[in-house]
This record gives C-alpha cells, structure tokens and sequence, in this order.
C-alpha cells in the first residue's frame, strides 16, 4: 500500500496546498504517558535557536444553517524526533528550518509534490532539550489509548521512512 499524504485528504486539501501558516514559538507541548516522565506535560526546546518555526495549516468554513463562519488552524506533526520519542511521546511537530519558514507562508500555489518535497527537504534539525512544564491532570485514563497510537505508528515507520525517500527520489527530478 503506498503512502497518502494530507495534501491528497479532501479534509485538508487546500489548507496544505493554499493556506500555510507559521507558528513561531520558543518551546513546543507534548503529553506524556510512559516512562520516568509519564503524567508530565514536557516542552521541548532547542537551546541553541530561541524561536522554532511550527509548519501550519489554517482555513475557514462556512456552517450552511446559520451561514457561521469558523476559522482554525492546526500544526503539522509527524514521527516523533528521537529525543522526544526516548521522553515518550510518538510524534513531533513539524518544524522548519529558519530559512524557509518565510517561503512556506509567502507560497500559494504549490501542488501537493512541490508541497510535501518542500516540508520533507526543509525540517529543521533539532537539538532539543526537556523540562517538564505541569503535571497532568487524570492522565492515567489516556495511557492506553496513547499507546495504541505510539505502537502503531512505530509498525508502520520503517515501511513510511523507506516509501519518503523513495517518493522524494522519485519526484525530485519532475517539475512541480
């Protein structure tokens, strides 16, 4: 079975080809469930950059009964960073390389290859450090349902990783 990106969802379509957003932040929020750290709300920072370039996606919709409109946003993730995979937590957000976070937001015209090339091409390498930022509150009831995610995403990874490189050599060379 090949890969499927957000770009080829309906659900997030044109909001990962047209309506990029940035989210610079100095650390990032994960939860964690297993571990020294489990019941801690850890957050993640590189200390050699003080801002962290977030990839984003935001749009709008119109409710259709009361003609509403609702706006929102949401953060990429992916795999979880070593890092943040040894503290616990299964996936990371997606976060740019200084250098093209003002690319990613200024482009509106990209179709899903130029799209997924540029994010998988332009993450930042992260030298992340820990803290912990506030203990959870009635984390426990949530433990199985985030090991579930992390054992799942940790079957399919290797056979993911190998499909991205391969789709990355497969579209370098075509024109967007």
């Amino acid at each position: 079975r090949g890969l499927t990106f957000a770009f080829q969802r309906p659900l997030w379509r044109e909001a990962m080809l047209r309506h990029h957003a940035l989210i610079p932040v100095s650390s990032f929020l994960e939860p964690i469930y297993t571990g020294q750290h489990a019941g801690q709300m850890m957050a993640f920072s590189d200390p050699d950059n003080p801002v962290l370039f977030l990839a984003g996606i935001f749009n709008q919709t119109i409710d259709t009964k009361t003609g509403e409109i609702y706006k929102g946003f949401s953060v990429l993730t992916d795999f979880a960073h070593p890092y943040v995979q040894q503290i616990g937590h299964h996936r990371t957000v997606v976060t740019l390389a200084p250098h093209a976070a003002r690319e990613w937001i200024k482009t509106r015209s990209w179709d899903g290859q130029e799209t997924v090339r540029f994010l998988l091409s332009n993450r930042y390498q992260l030298n992340l450090n820990a803290h912990s930022f506030r203990t959870m509150k009635n984390w426990q009831s949530r433990v199985s349902t985030s090991q579930q995610k992390a054992d799942y995403e940790e079957s399919v990874r290797e056979r993911i990783e190998q499909a991205r490189k391969d789709w990355l050599l497969d579209n370098k060379a075509r024109p967007g």
